[in-house]
Order: structure tokens, then C-alpha cells, then sequence
């Protein structure tokens, strides 16, 4: 019997033993299949797109240069017609620039008007500040490039002029166009890529506003000239022809140079009046009327208290329209000023209706910067915006191109309002025969010019 149970245990536990063998391949199996399906990859039937590890994207200012086209010699010097010109990119990598805006400093005089409260007028003073001298200045076309050490000057082909240059430029020029430099006791002039020394003085039409850009401005005075005679009035001018016929009386103090036929005439009262090549008075710069306050007060015309570019747009007419500060004094009192504005003035005398309470601060090209709070615009000949007074700055335009800064960037638009040169640079320089610099930290210094398209 013991024999007998002993095999039914073996029996039984072969069976056990098989049972649970059969389990655990069973759970396994069924485990595999599990994670096989879990596993599997997803098939989809859409077409499978690349991927590339460039991950970046061009800035606004890099594609904004990739349609740029690169400059191939020709440039336009006075004008800007979108019609038949378009801005060209230089090529900067000979002058070896560095990436920074500026290498060292310079000192420079600066007016600031301060103003009367108790008689409404203002008086300016020249302050003395020291700025960053930009790599890059430009001056009738030609390049000054800053080293740190010392100033280089090229041509506006590219021509090394002097390799350590010290003259001044002087925003002027003679009659016969020359942008002058200066050592302060000389005057030179470029000829030929050579510095030639020439003997400036005034003539009697004088532009004397600075930083004439164009050079056709230069000389609009057709053999016409002042002639000067001391009497008992002490010394006055008269306007001459050619030939010296008079064609006004000894009545001005001073004659400046005609402009689109008109020229400002100083009397000695201080007011100008305009007159015609034929010495004739076009409109005259004093009147008197009574006030809102039922005063007799004087209206008069006066010259500007400065001469640099902060007074572009006085005293000589361009595309129509010329600035005038524009006093109210009492007529009894006249030390007592009630107003001193500027204002802008056609070629008959009737002025251009700017929008009440802004003040005009330049005009060139027909087209006339006014600000309000520290809020810049541009008021068109046409007296509709070309652009609407939301911008930091507006320099003035030269060539039919101005410099416009926002929330301290800066932009190029012409006299219509058209951007040319987008806001995203963080310097551009007035134009200067055609040419302008540019600055951005991205990419550093550029250079601009206006190509004719069918060059």
C-alpha cells in the first residue's frame, strides 16, 4: 500500500507541477503580447516633412538688407524720386571698421534757448558738451572715419584723402559750391582728392545759414549784389545789377541771398521784408493792429538768433515756403515782447495753416517739422500730415530725406511720409550728397546710396 500512495504523490505532483508550468507560460505569453501591442508603432499615411537642427530666424534688419541692392556706382546727389532711384548698400568692408559705435569723444557747442516768462521772448546761449564722436561722420559725401587716435578722411569713392586728418568742417560753402574745411585761420576747400587753401570771404548775398548740403543752393544771385554807403543813418546797402545799377535805395542793413527768386532784406528796425530780383517788396515784415486785448501792438518778421542747422528753413525759400520768427511787441513799449513764435510762410506772404499750438522747428523740400510736447510730426505745403506728430525726433530734411527716431530707434522717410530706411537702427546720419551712414548693434556700421535705377 505504502508503495501504491507513494506514486500517487509523484503522480500528483508531475500534474501540479505541469498546471502550474502551463500557467506561467501562458501569463508570459500573454505579458509579451501586451507589451508588443502597447509598443507598436503608430502608422500614419501623411507625407513625412524634414526637420533641419537651424532653429533660429533672420532678424527684421537682416531680411530688411537681403533686399537691398548692393551699390554699383551711381549716385544721385540732390534729390529723392522713388520713381527713379532707390537706396543701395556699400560696401564698408575696406575702411576695416570695428563694431562700436563710437571710439572716443569730442567737444562741441550747443545752443539752448532759455526762455522769458515776464516778456514771452527767449535768448539763446552756446553751452559747451562733450558727445561721442560717431565712427562714421559724413561731410559733403566724403567719409571721417574715427580710430580712436586719430580721424582719416576718404573721398566718396573711397579714396584715402589724408590719413590723419585735424580741419574742421564748416557747413559752408563758397560760390562756387566747395564744401569749406578749416584749421581757424584758413579755409581749404578739396580739389582733386588734395586739399587746396582758397580765399572765402562773404560775398554780399550771403547763405549765411550752415550746413547747406546742396550745392546748386549755393548761388542763386545772378550777378545781383549789395552795395553798402555810410551816412548820417549810419551804413546801409542798396541791391545792384550786375552793371551797378541801383535797384533799391540805401535803405537795409543787410541783403541775404535770393532763394527761388526772393531774398530777406534787414531793415533797421530789425523786421525783414522780402523782396524780387528787380529790388521790388513782395511782403513786408512789420504791421501794426490792435490785439485781443485792444492794444496797438507791431507784428515783425526778425532774423533767427542762430545760424547753425538748429535754423534750417530760415530766411531762404525752398519748395515755396521759408520759416520766420514772428515777434509781437507793444507799440508804445517795445522792449515788452508779447510773443516770439515761428512760423512758416508761403512765397506771397500768406502763411501755411499748421495746426494750432505746434511750433515749427525746420523746413526743407516742401515739407515742414513742428512739434508739440516734446511730439514730432511733418505738415506738408499741401497742409496735410505726411506724418502724424508720434515720433521722438525729426531732424530736418536734406535732399528730400529726414532722420525719425521712436522709442529710441530710428528710421529714414521721405517728404511724403514713405519709409525708406525702417525703424531699426540705433543711429542714421543726415544725408550728405547722396550718401548716408547707418548704425545698428546687430550688424554695426552701413553705408547708403542713392542709386538711380537705371543705372
Amino acid at each position: 500500500m505504502s508503495k501504491i500512495g507513494t506514486v500517487f504523490r509523484n503522480i500528483a505532483a508531475i500534474i501540479l507541477f505541469a498546471l502550474a508550468l502551463l500557467f506561467i507560460c501562458k501569463y508570459v505569453s500573454g505579458t509579451l503580447v501586451l507589451l508588443e501591442q502597447t509598443n507598436k508603432p503608430v502608422t500614419d499615411d501623411r507625407p513625412v516633412t524634414e526637420t533641419t537642427d537651424n532653429t533660429e530666424s533672420e532678424s527684421e534688419l537682416e531680411l530688411f538688407l537681403k533686399s537691398i541692392p548692393v551699390f554699383s556706382g551711381s549716385r544721385v546727389t540732390d534729390t529723392f524720386d522713388k520713381s527713379s532711384m532707390c537706396l543701395a548698400l556699400s560696401d564698408t568692408s575696406k575702411y576695416a571698421l570695428s563694431q562700436s559705435f563710437s571710439l572716443s569723444t569730442k567737444t562741441v557747442s550747443v545752443p539752448v534757448r532759455i526762455p522769458d516768462e515776464v516778456f514771452g521772448t527767449y535768448s539763446t546761449v552756446f553751452e559747451d558738451k562733450e558727445l561721442e564722436r560717431i565712427q562714421i561722420e559724413l561731410y559733403d559725401g566724403n567719409i571721417i572715419l574715427d580710430r580712436g587716435e586719430k580721424l582719416e578722411l576718404y573721398s566718396d569713392s573711397g579714396e584715402l584723402i589724408s590719413d590723419n586728418f585735424t580741419l574742421a568742417p564748416t557747413f559752408l560753402r563758397d560760390v562756387d559750391g566747395n564744401a569749406l574745411y578749416t584749421d581757424k585761420n584758413a579755409y581749404f576747400a578739396i580739389k582733386d582728392n588734395t586739399f587746396v587753401q582758397v580765399d572765402y570771404a562773404p560775398h554780399s548775398l550771403e547763405r549765411v545759414i550752415a550746413y547747406e548740403n546742396t550745392p546748386e543752393l549755393a548761388n542763386e544771385n545772378d550777378g545781383l549784389s549789395a552795395i553798402s554807403q555810410t551816412g548820417e543813418d549810419g551804413t546801409l546797402v542798396a541791391l545792384s545789377d550786375a552793371d551797378g545799377n541801383l535797384l533799391t535805395n540805401y535803405e537795409y542793413t543787410r541783403i541775404y541771398a535770393f532763394s527761388e527768386g526772393l531774398a530777406a532784406a534787414l531793415l533797421p528796425d530789425g523786421s525783414i521784408s522780402y523782396i524780387d530780383k528787380s529790388g521790388k517788396v513782395v511782403f513786408e515784415g512789420r504791421d501794426t493792429y490792435r490785439n485781443t486785448s485792444d492794444r496797438h501792438v507791431d507784428r515783425v518778421y526778425a532774423v533767427p538768433d542762430t545760424m547753425g542747422p538748429e535754423s534750417v528753413g530760415f530766411l531762404y525759400f525752398d519748395n515755396g515756403i521759408v520759416l520766420i520768427r514772428e515777434k509781437t511787441v507793444d507799440y508804445v513799449y517795445k522792449e515788452n515782447t508779447i510773443s516770439d513764435t515761428c512760423t512758416a510762410v508761403r512765397a506771397d506772404g500768406s502763411k501755411l495753416a499748421v495746426p494750432g499750438d505746434y511750433t515749427c522747428v525746420s523746413a526743407a523740400d516742401g515739407a515742414v517739422v513742428v512739434e508739440k510736447n516734446g511730439k514730432y510730426g511733418v505738415f506738408g505745403a499741401n497742409e496735410r500730415w505726411m506724418l502724424q506728430p508720434v515720433y521722438d525726433s525729426i531732424e530736418p530734411y536734406y535732399e528730400g530725406l529726414a532722420v525719425v527716431s521712436k522709442d529710441g530707434s530710428f528710421g529714414l522717410y521721405d517728404t511724403e511720409g514713405n519709409e525708406i530706411l525702417p525703424m531699426l537702427f540705433d543711429y542714421i546720419s543726415p544725408v550728405s550728397r547722396g550718401r548716408i551712414a547707418a548704425y545698428s548693434a546687430e550688424k554695426g556700421f552701413m553705408i547708403f546710396e542713392k542709386q538711380a535705377l537705371n543705372a
